[in-house]
């Protein structure tokens, strides 16, 4: 197709997947609310918890019980979104302010409008689609590239180091590999940092917030041992809590929502002297002075019972006091982490932390009690241009450009790369997509610009893009353009020497191929697995040689046996009903007994999702259940896999190409790197031969339960 042909499709696809959407009603995700708290009536500060995940936060809008308004960011401005927990932190208007304050959880919905970023999409194609084309220009650090200054510690391996050398000095590159095999902390920090370094800008991007963030971290663990200040980087967009936590300097939104507090602060002495009143102490201030007070307190009862060595120390006296000390400090929402790990074993680091917070605290505030003796003296038509210019730098610190210009390398997910690009673009001598496999064609395409060099990095033997209209739906004449959406960005290359027509054949018959202009590197060597489950991954996924550098690798495979029955043939109509009661239980019991700490319930179907939230709903509130697809882009230490199916199999077939059970499987093995604990009728998988979990059972070790 000529590029005029693929804006024309990625216009086309835009269009009938929204008309889609729209009519089916899948454009819009509802979302329960499980809990609200008001963290601070002055700053008007508010914390939703969530049934699910928010795919975007910059998406949503919000709807009250008996109230047909729908109230977006503007009238409710959305502070942070912390992905792990599912916390969305809101400052909402004075008038709805006040209906958060009586509301129950039950009258809220939070809604993801995805429609809305179908329309993004499209926007950026009628204004900026034109003139698409595959990169022809290479790295400006070529010269670099036969003497390359790796980071010694560690060393890059060969592979790794070829596909250094592929980025600099190819326009285009894939580099392929698996989990552990160094395409973050090896291959792409090693390039970033030279890039910083030789005063070269660059772009991070990703599919997803949690993708981005996990290779922003291996990133910036480099760049930091490299001596980098972190405020060359730039995180666009909303942050997980713990990510900001971590690396507040680059957060875009982080350092905004403190700017905006702090402004918050001078406003509120503004008011104070234009009406000619005393102007106070910060309530919270006091609030948190009150709870330092206690947790000293507190600290000095655990140490005289420690001393006398007594354990009658009333349990009552300690729960009412952390009760009263979370309660007080809780008023601030940048002590949110101190509160979250207030427990009697850790009120010495509290305390110290506490303690250094408020005495930042207290510093702010009497530079504010000064400005206030100097405002008063100031003319009231000057306090209320003041109180303008203020209320101005507040609305402008929602979002801004500025620092996007200036920094050496900026990260985003595709979505927010596309919206905040769309006016302007961002100039960089290099564009950096992870998770490559994950992103949709249609979305990668706006990379293919301006002629700057691109490095895509993933596995494309893992899930494909998630797209609403299945494969059968596409097979309608007027659908059939949506199939870009669904297309992984791998093969977005092909479109430029295919026709339409051949395209589409080639994505509904799984006969996708990596096109020849795409520099590829394969890193086949990890340390995450090894060599018994490397080898399995090898026999039946990538196939290609992948080994391991070690004999056992960081992650081990274990199975524990449930009696999940196997159906008696039945009518082929019948639909499996895609869950297991026995599976559940197993699961619960599992996790009541063995006591693990970071882990992650995963499982192919959302029956079995909705099944296990019903009987943990501690560790569904915790976001620890979530099916397969939701989990792409996380990882952790141990994942527990509730494979379901006896019967019918789906997403647990690897040999049938349509479900895509391969890459789901290979998918779930990734995100553990501790243990993959498979739970499921391990003697009826193992005499299903070809079938990856049959594999993984054969390398597996029995997890003997107590």
């Amino acid at each position: 197709m000529s590029p005029e042909e693929i804006k024309q499709l990625c216009i086309s696809s835009c269009k009938s997947y929204y008309e889609y959407l729209e009519k089916t009603g899948r454009g819009l995700n509802e979302i329960e609310v499980w809990g609200i708290e008001i963290i601070d009536h002055y700053q008007r500060i508010v914390t939703l918890r969530l049934s699910k995940k928010i795919f975007d936060a910059e998406t949503i809008f919000f709807r009250f019980e008996g109230d047909d308004n729908k109230y977006d960011t503007n009238q409710i401005m959305v502070l942070e979104y912390d992905v792990e927990k599912n916390m969305l932190y809101l400052e909402p208007n004075a008038e709805l302010f006040n209906r958060f304050i009586n509301i129950r959880t039950g009258q809220l919905k939070v809604i993801a409008d995805m429609k809305f970023l179908v329309q993004r999409v499209n926007s950026w194609f009628d204004q900026k689609g034109s003139n698409l084309q595959l990169p022809t220009k290479k790295s400006p650090l070529e010269h670099l590239a036969k003497d390359f200054p790796y980071f010694e510690n560690p060393v890059p391996g060969m592979d790794q180091k070829l596909a250094i050398q592929s980025i600099l000095t190819e326009p285009f590159t894939y580099i392929w590999g698996a989990p552990g095999t160094g395409k973050t902390q090896l291959v792409l920090a090693n390039v970033v940092v030279q890039y910083v370094k030789n005063n070269k800008r660059c772009a991070i991007l990703a599919p997803t917030n949690t993708a981005l963030e996990q290779v922003m971290r291996g990133v910036l663990r480099m760049s930091d041992a490299a001596g980098i200040p972190r405020e060359k980087f730039l995180r666009l967009g909303h942050t997980s809590k713990a990510f900001a936590q971590q690396y507040p300097e680059v957060c875009e939104n982080f350092g905004i929502s403190t700017q905006r507090l702090q402004i918050e602060k001078q406003m509120r002495v503004v008011k104070s002297v234009m009406k000619k009143e005393n102007t106070t102490v910060d309530d919270t201030l006091l609030k948190l002075e009150e709870g330092l007070q206690k947790l000293k307190e507190l600290k000095e009862l655990l140490e005289i019972a420690e001393e006398n060595g007594s354990k009658s120390t009333s349990q009552k006296l300690i729960k009412k006091l952390l009760k009263e000390i979370k309660d007080a400090v809780s008023v601030h929402p940048l002590t949110e982490m101190i509160v979250k790990h207030l427990e009697p074993e850790g009120v010495g680091t509290a305390l110290n932390q506490l303690t250094s917070f408020v005495t930042t605290q207290k510093k702010e505030e009497a530079v504010i009690q000064a400005k206030a003796v100097e405002f008063s003296a100031m003319p009231e038509h000057e306090l209320k241009n003041m109180l303008a210019e203020l209320e101005q730098s507040r609305n402008k610190l929602k979002g801004s450009n500025e620092r996007a210009r200036n920094a050496a390398v900026v990260a985003a997910t595709l979505d927010s790369y596309i919206f905040r690009f769309i006016e302007d673009d961002l100039e960089v001598e290099h564009i950096f997509l992870d998770e490559a496999g994950y992103a949709c064609a249609v979305k990668a395409m706006p990379l293919m610009r301006n002629d700057v060099p691109v490095t895509f990095l993933g596995d494309h033997l893992q899930l494909p893009p998630v797209c609403e209209m299945n494969d059968m739906e596409m097979q309608d004449e007027k659908q059939r353009d949506v199939f870009v959406w669904s297309k992984s960005a791998i093969h977005l290359s092909r479109l430029f020497d295919q026709s339409k027509q051949n395209a589409y054949e080639a994505y509904v018959n799984n006969e996708e191929t990596l096109n020849g202009k795409m520099s590829r590197v394969d890193l086949t060597h990890t340390h995450r697995f090894g060599k018994n489950l490397a080898s399995v991954l090898n026999d039946y996924v990538y196939k290609n040689g992948f080994g391991s550098h070690s004999l056992r690798g960081e992650t081990e495979i274990y199975f524990v046996h449930v009696e999940t029955p196997v159906p008696q043939p039945r009518n082929l109509n019948d639909k499996p009903t895609r869950e297991s009661e026995a599976e559940a239980h197993a699961i619960k019991q599992f996790i009541e007994t063995t006591g693990l700490g970071d882990y992650a319930i995963l499982t192919p179907y959302i029956n079995q999702v909705k099944l296990l939230g019903k009987l943990m709903p501690r560790d569904r509130n915790e976001g620890r259940i979530l099916t397969v697809h939701g989990a792409q882009g996380k990882e952790w230490e141990n994942i527990l896999l509730s494979v379901v199916d006896t019967d019918k199999k789906w997403f647990t077939d690897s040999r049938y190409a349509k479900s895509r059970g391969l890459f789901l499987l290979n998918t779930a093995v990734s995100r553990a790197k501790k243990r993959l604990i498979l739970f499921g009728n391990y003697h009826y998988w193992k005499k299903q031969h070809g079938q990856l979990i049959k594999g993984l059972l054969d390398v597996a070790e029995e997890w003997k339960m107590l």
